[in-house]
């Protein structure tokens, strides 16, 4: 190869990394299909506590999501709630829930952001993370204030 070759090659291939870096504000955000699957809640594996206080404990028996690429996610979870305040209860239960999802980069927002006022009883939330190829990690807010859930994709 000659050096003049190389230097265009190396050029075109600094233009290419460069400009895989950067994103015009206007593009769209970036979107998957897959599922992504519970595998711990603060780095302890399932079934494993997502939150406990005032004689309530949620444990965590399984969880997922799966993302399509209309910007939908749909999570599936299955909790055992105990209940050692009036009315004493031991229950299992499962819900399910479609949010909007955007990612930028690796930067995972699930739910959409909301303002609530001061003394006010809003309905909403989102949650935050990373997600790659492999593994989404998110801040839960929506159904368990502060742990973090990490979900290997399947």
């Amino acid at each position: 190869m000659q050096p003049s070759s190389r230097r265009s090659g190396a050029l075109a291939l600094t233009v290419a990394l460069l400009s895989a870096g950067c994103r015009d504000a206007a593009s769209p955000l970036q979107r998957l299909s897959g599922l992504y699957v519970l595998e711990s809640i603060n780095g302890a594996p399932l079934p494993a506590i997502a939150a406990e206080g005032g004689g309530q404990r949620y444990t965590v028996l399984a969880d997922s999501m799966t993302f399509d690429l209309s910007g939908s996610v749909r999570r599936s979870f299955t909790v055992r709630w105990i209940s050692s305040a009036p009315p004493v209860t031991d229950t299992t239960f499962s819900e399910t829930g479609t949010f909007s999802y955007s990612i930028e980069r690796n930067r995972l927002t699930i739910g959409a952001r909301v303002s609530c006022p001061a003394n006010a009883n809003c309905v909403g939330g989102w949650e935050e993370g990373t997600i790659d190829a492999k593994t989404a990690r998110v801040i839960e807010k929506i159904f368990w204030p502060g742990p973090e859930f990490v979900f290997a994709r399947r």
